[in-house]
């Protein structure tokens, strides 16, 4: 965690806010937070925190957010930009966000964003930095008025920014197990890793946690040079799974024609000589959803998708750096799904790249290039994500193998061993964006299981639990009284919508 020496003074520089006004000691409460912070707020403010996120509101729109979080690898201006922008965009998509007047960066290690949405409550969010020999830890802080007010509330800003205080947490609640909240603590605090190598050739060799159950290696197919991989890494309690590649998988798929059916052949059956297997192509997204059915449904019951995405842009990233076969066509996905097993929510994350090798008039051969994921319990997934990004990082191939299975070039094992480092950096670079979702996602979990949802009031932003047994809700502020309809229709004047944050 980082220290707040001065932390006034720079959100104030980062912000762009003044705090010429006097500010009355009167007017001010200190909120003293069993999650472990202290703040000062003006009286009638009320402060909470959620996965992670600290949120201070004002009566009349206003906001402040603090979160605390840590980032897999070093930032530069440049990418810490692209991470405030994306946690802007995550925890407020309907705002648009643009560079300040006077630059995205402030300082060695600021950057900032203004952003404005349909309501026309004007927004500032900045990312401050450290790197660390563990990576960069930060803070991502935001402010919102109504535009009438935001010059107003400025010095109130710098107060709120400059008063908030890490203390320590009271219970242990959420830092069990190295799964906590993103920057609270270091998902991989405490774990020894050691190099585990292929036993079956020799092949590759990767870091794993000590003390975990390690599996895998090389599995050939056939009488050919076909042959896949795979590194399965267990936690001493079976809870927690990481995965890189699945020997299950053929190596090499043939989509189904008329020649092979003249044949004899069949969607679902072995070719001859067993060198591949017919299956018309599957795109990754759609294939990492379908072994996610095949290889999880059957023993975590309640499966439900948080994500299924196309990672157009990972292939993308990769092509414009030489780094794929221009004849083939690619593509890559990522699914992102929670279950029930033993009566505990888990949550499951796996990534798919796939490879079409076309042949007219003959058939297209397509495989598997990559599959790598993990299944933990809710409140582990941080820790397994770690674990899984270490063991890519970490893998490295033998080059004696190597050199006997394509000969001694060095231009290809060179291109092959950029295309594993790039690619396993490529993937994570949403790693802080999943960890600041997790939490987030394991609590929606949870409600959901229990019958609940959570609504916001948009004047206020305060959040509230309620049954989920209707599909609108409405608040009374005058008398705090929480509605729900099946119409979209007010119970009676004086209540106004309330909004549904997990549709």
């Amino acid at each position: 965690m980082l220290k707040l020496t001065a932390f006034g003074t720079l959100l104030a520089a980062g912000l762009m806010l003044t705090t010429c006004t006097a500010i009355s000691a009167q007017s001010w409460m200190t909120h003293q937070d069993p999650a472990g912070f202290s703040v000062e707020v003006p009286r009638g403010w009320r402060v909470g925190s959620e996965g992670g996120r600290v949120t201070a509101a004002g009566p009349n729109a206003e906001r402040v957010t603090i979160y605390p979080l840590r980032v897999e690898g070093r930032l530069d201006p440049g990418r810490a930009r692209g991470v405030l922008v994306s946690l802007s965009t995550q925890f407020w998509p309907r705002q648009r966000w643009n560079m300040p007047s006077d630059g995205w960066q402030f300082g060695a290690n600021g950057v900032r964003a203004v952003g404005a949405d349909e309501s026309r409550v004007r927004e500032m969010t900045a990312l401050w930095w450290a790197n660390t020999g563990q990576g960069a830890t930060g803070f991502f802080y935001a402010v919102a008025a109504p535009p009438a007010r935001f010059a107003a509330t400025e010095a109130a800003f710098a107060h709120i920014l400059g008063s908030f205080r890490v203390t320590q947490a009271d219970g242990g609640g959420g830092g069990g197990g190295g799964g906590g909240r993103p920057g609270a603590s270091d998902p991989l605090g405490g774990i020894q890793f050691r190099r585990w190598v292929d036993p079956t050739e020799t092949a590759y060799s990767a870091e794993v946690p000590a003390g975990w159950r390690v599996s895998g290696g090389i599995k050939r197919f056939g009488t050919g040079t076909g042959r896949v991989s795979e590194t399965v890494a267990q936690s001493p309690d079976g809870q927690v799974t990481v995965r890189s590649g699945d020997v299950r998988i053929p190596h090499q798929f043939m989509e189904p024609n008329q020649t092979l059916m003249n044949l004899g052949q069949r969607e679902g059956q072995w070719g001859s000589g067993g060198g591949y297997f017919i299956l018309r192509f599957m795109p990754a997204v759609n294939f990492a959803a379908d072994y996610v059915q095949r290889n999880v449904a059957g023993t975590c019951g309640n499966l439900r998708w948080l994500r299924q995405s196309d990672r157009a842009d990972y292939v993308r990233n990769l092509a414009a750096r030489g780094l794929l076969l221009e004849r083939n066509h690619y593509t890559a996905g990522e699914v992102i799904f929670t279950c029930q097993s033993g009566g505990q929510p888990y949550v499951g994350y796996l990534f798919v790249e796939t490879s079409v090798n076309p042949n007219p008039g003959v058939a297209n051969m397509w495989s598997v290039t990559k599959l790598e994921g993990f299944m933990a319990p809710a409140d582990r997934a941080t820790q397994a994500d770690a674990i899984l990004h270490r063991m890519l990082a970490s893998t490295s191939v033998n080059p004696q193998w190597w050199a006997a299975q394509v000969g001694a070039d060095a231009r290809i094992m060179e291109n092959h061993r950029r295309y594993r480092e790039f690619s396993a950096n490529l993937q994570q670079q949403t790693q802080a964006e999943r960890w600041a979702s997790w939490d987030r996602r394991t609590e929606q979990t949870g409600d959901t299981l229990q019958g609940r949802t959570r609504v916001v009031d948009p004047q206020t932003g305060e959040a509230y639990k309620v049954e989920n047994t209707s599909n609108y809700y409405w608040v009374d502020p005058t008398r705090g009284v929480i509605a729900g309809t099946n119409l979209p229709y007010k119970p009676t004047w004086d209540f106004r919508e309330m909004i549904q944050t997990y549709r």
